[in-house]
């Protein structure tokens, strides 16, 4: 369900998934952004699927790889995002 792939077609529908998960429209995505994204957007039934542990350590493993690329300057120091 999700394109992982390294071409246009695949990188355009990733930017149209972090669009469609970024409801404030801020271009960063909180954890519960993230998990809602996850759960509702890709039609995920956490009841059924317990994804959160999931999800979180993947919140982390991006939140850390860009703030070791400088992109916590550009958010103002902010740790909470992706």
């Amino acid at each position: 369900m999700l394109p992982a792939g390294r071409t246009k077609a695949e990188r355009k529908e990733r930017m149209k998934m972090f669009a469609d998960f970024d409801p404030t429209k801020n271009g960063y995505l909180s954890y519960a952004e993230l998990e809602h994204g996850v759960l509702d957007c890709l039609k995920f039934d956490d009841s059924k699927f317990n994804a959160k542990p999931a999800i979180y350590s993947a919140y982390k493993a991006a939140r850390n790889c860009g703030a070791k690329k400088g992109y916590k300057e550009v958010r103002g120091g902010a740790d909470d995002f992706v």
